[in-house]
């Protein structure tokens, strides 16, 4: 097991520095002279700003910053105006893919809770089997995790104009509680299409999970789905679906097959202002009926952007959740209700080497009509977003 995570390690340093070291990235070609700073206040005025965004991609592109390059060619494909329009745009990422088609990026994130173990705030669990004192005697356990993280990508765009993207991430949970500890790799190859109007998704993908002593302990294999339609006036609707087959090594009783359909719609409310509503139906059957459930959630959330101070948040969902069969030593079936409400703040200016924090926080009520599963909780984040 060792020696996977070595190998793991190895690849990303020794494709770090391919990338870094490769002519294409050492290339600084003369930019095209624009008006720098004319166009960045032109953007931040209004992000909607075509002419703009396609002006600095294609200094950034000619100065060898091809990551911010693409990322704001692949904003401006996600609504082409014309069928010209995409065309030279997927003709300008291919050429951004060329010159770079591997990157590396690296994620962090601190994340407090109030209840890091999910203790039920009940002192005691009634069964058929008798009274029992559930752990954590009904008092939660505050803690503190970090999440560490690195994708290696490799893309390139085809002659049809799919964008095809491999990637491979390894993420490292870490806790005091050694068995809070797991490690996550992640494999992925998507495609991607862009339309007039809208864009599409295909994923395949799997999961490999390691617990605090680097054993393996559940597979999962995946297809992903998604379709969004831009509508105009910054309106957007998109369609999604997630079907897994998972396969939990150290309890057979938890392994199935898993589906998620999802719905959402995103608008802008006023200047500077954007919300969104969602819905989402999933199910889990598992091995064994009381492990099975479906699920239905609910979800909204708005975000204002302030000038000289950065983006607000406000967000809320709420799900509830049936399982099949009695929850054992019960006359039972397992109901469950979460409730969560929260907001968020990414400032403007502050930025650490490119990276700029999002801060969240949410308290999380779960109510269940089984005991063991009634808990509250407050749980925070403190994520380094890369920024372009």
């Amino acid at each position: 097991m060792k020696s996977i995570f070595g190998f793991c390690l190895s690849l990303g340093i020794a494709s770090a520095f391919i990338v870094l070291c490769s002519p294409s990235a050492q290339a600084q070609a003369q930019p095209k002279a624009i008006n720098l700073s004319n166009v960045l206040n032109a953007l931040k005025e209004d992000p909607d700003n075509r002419q703009a965004r396609w002006a600095l991609s294609g200094w950034l592109f000619q100065a060898g910053k091809y990551d911010a390059a693409r990322f704001h060619i692949r904003t401006l494909l996600k609504s082409p105006k014309t069928e010209n329009d995409r065309r030279v745009l997927l003709k300008a990422l291919k050429s951004v893919e060329e010159k770079s088609p591997w990157t590396f990026n690296t994620d962090f994130a601190i994340l407090p809770s109030s209840n890091v173990y999910r203790y039920t705030y009940n002192d005691r669990f009634e069964t058929l089997l008798g009274t029992f004192v559930p752990t954590g005697d009904g008092n939660a356990e505050s803690g503190v995790g970090l999440s560490l993280g690195g994708t290696l990508n490799y893309a390139f765009v085809t002659q049809g104009g799919s964008r095809i993207g491999l990637s491979a991430q390894l993420r490292q949970s870490l806790y005091e509680d050694h068995d809070l500890q797991s490690t996550r790799l992640r494999f992925g190859v998507k495609q991607e299409q862009f339309y007039i109007g809208g864009e599409g998704t295909v994923e395949a993908y799997s999961y490999l999970r390691f617990d605090g002593d680097a054993e393996l302990y559940r597979r999962d294999f995946g297809l992903q789905y998604s379709h969004k339609w831009h509508l105009g006036d910054g309106k957007q609707v998109t369609i999604g679906l997630d079907v897994q087959d998972r396969t939990d090594i150290s309890n057979a009783d938890l392994s199935g097959q898993f589906a998620k359909g999802n719905l959402l719609y995103a608008f802008p409310v006023a200047d500077k202002t954007n919300a969104a509503l969602g819905y989402s139906l999933s199910g889990f059957k598992a091995g064994l009926d009381h492990n099975s459930y479906v699920q239905h959630q609910v979800s909204a959330q708005i975000n204002r952007g302030f000038k000289g101070v950065g983006n607000i948040g406000v967000f809320a969902t709420y799900s509830m959740n049936s399982y099949d069969g009695l929850y054992p030593a019960t006359t039972m079936a397992r109901s469950d209700t979460k409730i969560t409400i929260g907001g968020s703040f990414r400032p403007e200016t502050f930025q650490i080497k490119g990276a700029r924090p999002r801060m969240s926080c949410a308290q999380a009520i779960h109510q269940s009509n089984i005991a063991l599963f009634d808990y509250r909780a407050i749980d925070c984040s403190l994520v380094f977003e890369k920024s372009f």
